[in-house]
């Protein structure tokens, strides 16, 4: 949707998506703001990359993704974003069963600065979190928040 709808969609947020294999074939009419959530032990689809498992054979979605990394440059490219991505101190409570160096907050936050208007980059990567985290109960507030900060300028 956000690379083909770009004039009518403002953000979207990926829960442990694998991004096109292809991301020439992604070409967004204007920016889009994207939060990836992530967690750093997905053993389906991996922040290295790869392709995603558990499905049947012969199912398109097995073809080749892109490391994690990748997909969050090329959308910072799209959105014209300056600055790298930055780690921000504020940490996240997204999973229930794990817990951070400090307390219950596992999940890093960082983002990218200086992105076109509408555009922006962030990344919620859960430390430790598999394919399938135990969300806490705000998750969707969370997400809600992050989609509607990032309305479409006019």
């Amino acid at each position: 949707m956000a690379c083909d709808h770009a004039d009518a969609i403002a953000a979207i947020v990926s829960l442990a998506g694998a991004p096109p294999a292809a991301p020439a074939a992604c070409r967004p009419s204007e920016p889009v703001a994207v939060l990836q959530v992530q967690g750093s032990a997905d053993d389906q689809v991996r922040v290295a990359g790869g392709t995603v498992t558990g499905l049947a054979p012969g199912d398109d979605r097995l073809k080749p993704y892109p490391p994690l990394e990748a997909s969050l440059a090329e959308w910072a490219r799209v959105d014209g974003c300056a600055g790298k991505r930055t780690p921000s101190a504020a940490t996240l409570d997204l999973d229930r069963t794990l817990a951070g160096a400090n307390g219950p907050n596992e999940t890093g936050v960082s983002a990218n600065g200086g992105c076109r208007p509408g555009g922006g980059v962030e990344l919620w990567m859960i430390q430790g979190g598999g394919h399938d985290p135990d969300f806490t109960d705000d998750l969707g507030a969370r997400v809600v928040d992050f989609l509607l900060s990032h309305a479409k300028p006019r």
